[in-house]
């Protein structure tokens, strides 16, 4: 745009002043518009953080070691929550360690098993929201 448009251009337009934008501003419902946005965010902000804060889960994790407390890789570690009978499993890793997280609150049974070995289980643990429970989960060998 040459100096000469710009010029046309500008004289064709009614500079404002601040006193006249924020008349206008309120005129025209922007405050309004502004204010309702406000209160609903505002407003929303307790029940928004139960839906992107913590979910209601807990989870166990542990190691799965036999009696001299030597690891045990590859053992395969169930949790069976007892009022529903629904089973989460996964296998510890090379250095024994189990997780089993996104557990809803309740009381579980663990159970641990690997080739060679007796099963070991702990009966009755209770999870609760946000807890993230640590055992060791011992095995015997088996005769």
């Amino acid at each position: 745009m040459s100096e000469f448009q710009y010029e046309k251009w500008l004289s064709g337009h009614v500079a404002l002043t601040e006193r006249d934008f924020y008349a206008n501003f309120f005129s025209f419902g922007a405050w309004r518009t502004l204010t309702l946005a406000l209160t609903v965010v505002l407003l929303g902000l307790p029940y928004g953080a139960k839906a992107f804060g913590q979910a209601e889960q807990g989870t166990f994790s542990g190691v799965v070691a036999d009696r001299s407390g030597a690891v045990v890789p590859g053992a395969s570690v169930t949790a069976k929550e007892v009022a529903t009978q629904t089973v989460s499993a996964t296998t510890s890793n090379q250095d024994g360690y189990y997780t089993l997280p996104y557990l809803k609150p309740g009381t579980y049974n663990l159970t641990a098993t690997a080739k060679g070995f007796a099963t070991a289980s702990v009966i009755g643990v209770h999870l609760t929201v946000n807890l993230r429970l640590g055992s060791i989960l011992r095995l015997m060998w088996e005769p």
